[in-house]
């Protein structure tokens, strides 16, 4: 049986030092034919140069000006000849087998399967660890319970219906991946999940990527919009209202985290502020005592935060001694 065509879209941008590894990981799979597509999202580092050692292996497309990394996606998709596609960011890589893996189970798959997924290898603050999406079969039913668990570099689309859904909503900002994953349930497609790590991600020694604090909280409003009545014609009115409030101060609280991390706690307070709009709906339990530390964190004001990290450093040492 002859295989079939598999397009494959790295993403990049300003990371010419990292793209080839990426590239590389494609051209080393098992699997054949891949078309590989690459999209700089108007890099102004030296990665055009870079990917001048690749003009015979690859299609280079590059944007006149960076549109972001869900549009970069969708210039790729656009040109795709193949019966699937699979997105690549330039700072992941892939295990040789991943194409030849998932191309299986969705040869095997039934019509409705959209997407295959799988599970990463992730490096973070020294540790490595195994990390898994949670959604199998049917999306629709745990898209929520699910925790959103997912990375593009995973993926393995079939093309046709990533086609149907209109691919990756362009009228958002941000949060593209959250919401082509609500697409996919809107559609009542399914997912195969792999559990098995074939991708590659190393947080450590990478500054990640965010989008201004401002863009990512128009960005959440926007998709809370566009999916409110739609969740509440799945769950009806009660149900669909608690549950999107508690995705919402979830989502909310995790990127006040995120960037916090990165150094902006005044962007933590901004995400606090916007979280705050939804929390008389969240049904706090036990497993949400991290949310309710995240809300009191983010509250204090930073001399106080500072002054009780100073007392408790300062009763560890005396403890010690």
């Amino acid at each position: 049986m002859v295989n079939k065509l598999v397009s494959v879209v790295v993403t990049t941008r300003n990371r010419a030092s990292l793209v080839q590894r990426a590239i590389n990981s494609v051209l080393n799979q098992s699997y054949q034919p891949i078309e590989l597509i690459v999209v700089d999202d108007c890099s102004n580092d030296y990665t055009e140069i870079v990917l001048r050692d690749f003009s015979n292996q690859i299609i280079y497309l590059r944007h006149k000006e960076s549109k972001g990394g869900a549009a970069a996606r969708m210039t790729g998709a656009k040109q795709a000849k193949g019966i699937y596609i699979a997105f690549l960011d330039d700072d992941d890589e892939w295990y040789p087998t991943k194409i030849e893996k998932q191309y299986s189970i969705a040869e095997r798959a039934t019509s409705k399967c959209a997407v295959v997924t799988c599970g990463a290898t992730v490096t973070k603050n020294g540790s490595t660890f195994n990390s898994y999406p949670v959604l199998d079969g049917e999306i629709r039913p745990k898209i929520f319970s699910s925790g959103f668990i997912t990375i593009p570099s995973n993926h393995f689309f079939n093309k046709d219906l990533f086609d149907r859904i209109g691919g990756y909503d362009l009228d958002l900002p941000a949060h593209n991946e959250h919401d082509i994953w609500m697409k996919l349930a809107e559609a009542n497609y399914e997912t195969k999940l792999i559990r098995e790590p074939l991708v590659i991600i190393r947080e450590d020694g990478r500054k990640r990527m965010m989008t201004d604090v401002n863009i990512r909280m128009e960005a959440f409003r926007i998709f809370h919009d566009k999916w409110k009545d739609i969740v509440i014609g799945w769950y009806g009115k009660k149900q669909g209202i608690n549950i999107l409030n508690n995705y919402m101060v979830s989502i909310y609280l995790m990127n006040a985290g995120l960037v916090d991390n990165n150094g902006d706690k005044k962007g933590a307070r901004k995400f606090l502020i916007k979280s705050m709009k939804y929390v008389k709906m969240f049904n706090f339990d036990r497993k949400h005592y991290n949310l309710i530390y995240q809300i009191i964190y983010y509250s204090t004001p930073e001399f106080l935060i500072n002054l009780i990290k100073y007392i408790r450093n300062l009763l560890k040492r005396i403890t010690n001694n």
